[in-house]
């Protein structure tokens, strides 16, 4: 098992490929944290996690927003005292209802912000642990 006791953050795990991506590091043998601004979407796989003998704890934050990306990384390094690997799967309009074909600039802007700043905060927040 290539990842052994490794701890992968995982931000923006989804019901696609972030819920494939989580139960791949976790079958190399990664203990996984799984970050989804919807519970609904971390629950199943760490389940799946967990009955196939993996090590998975959940948590809903917003990433997008600085307290949100804080809180996540706190309660990882809490639980494992490190954190080795980070995956940042965000994406997505942050409002599945809406048509793109109703997307004005305004709304665009905000999208493209909420999944840079999601992609920033998590990294800007684990880099000095992971520099140790």
């Amino acid at each position: 098992m290539r990842l052994e006791d490794r701890v992968v953050l995982m931000c923006g795990v989804g019901p696609g490929m972030g819920s494939a991506t989580a139960l791949l590091f976790a079958q190399e043998g990664a203990r996984a944290m799984l970050n989804a601004r919807r519970l609904e979407h971390v629950t199943e796989t760490a389940s799946r996690i967990v009955a196939s003998g993996g090590v998975a704890f959940t948590l809903q934050e917003d990433v997008s927003a600085g307290p949100g990306a804080e809180a996540m990384v706190e309660h990882a390094l809490d639980r494992y005292g490190r954190i080795d690997v980070v995956y940042c799967g965000v994406g997505g309009f942050f409002e599945p209802a809406r048509e793109f074909s109703d997307a004005d600039e305004s709304f665009w802007r905000d999208a493209v912000t909420k999944i840079m700043n999601s992609l920033y905060n998590p990294v800007r927040l684990v880099r000095p642990t992971m520099a140790e």
